[in-house]
């Protein structure tokens, strides 16, 4: 690496760089912005790679694996540097990227299904509920909204729960149809909403 670039991430820690805009990365030396590059990815692929040995995927690693998986440099040209700069700084400065973040959002996430009268007492019930609940969201836009999110949520975290236990193929397989059945019943609506405007704007 040459000296220069060695010097752009010399004393620094990955925080700097997380806080850094898109801009001023840009002006600097290529090597600057591979040095850069490697240094936050040092960070973002430790943290990646305990999550997924300790067999939870976050949030953040999620959108990091949709999105190109680990964070490198090699091979990269200008414009695939500022691509994996973006994604390293939105790993980092998300709150699931940590352990203390996603054990904070694992308590927020369980509180609120008790609020609904399902309680997940041990870690493993958790980490299975999450596995279906990983697998069935995607990047399915119906789950942007919080209420049927947190429906589907409950509907896994029941069949978890159970005494007599399902296999995860055959929960995911249930909470895919209640799933397609409010969102049958949200296309009803929208449709029935737009036939009720259209009456009212013929009046």
């Amino acid at each position: 690496m040459p000296r220069k670039a060695r010097g752009a991430v010399a004393g620094k820690n990955w925080q700097y760089y997380a806080e850094m805009d898109t801009d001023t990365f840009n002006t600097l030396s290529v090597d600057e912005r591979k040095a850069i590059i490697d240094k936050m990815a040092h960070t973002v692929n430790a943290r990646v790679n305990r999550f997924i040995k300790a067999d939870e995927i976050t949030p953040a690693v999620r959108e990091l694996i949709d999105s190109g998986d680990r964070i490198t440099a090699r091979g990269k040209n200008e414009k695939g540097l500022a691509t994996e700069f973006s994604r390293a700084k939105r790993f980092l400065n998300r709150k699931t990227s940590t352990r203390s973040g996603w054990s904070e959002t694992k308590n927020h996430i369980k509180e609120s299904l008790k609020e609904q009268g399902i309680v997940i007492r041990t870690n493993k019930q958790f980490r299975e509920f999450w596995k279906i609940y990983n697998e069935l969201s995607g990047n399915d836009p119906i789950f942007e909204d919080r209420k049927t999110r947190y429906h589907v949520m409950e509907v896994i975290a029941r069949e978890v729960r159970k005494h007599k236990k399902l296999r995860q193929d055959e929960i995911l397989q249930i909470a895919k149809e209640r799933l397609h059945e409010l969102y049958r019943a949200q296309k009803d609506a929208e449709r029935e909403a737009d036939a009720q405007a259209k009456e009212g704007g013929n009046a």
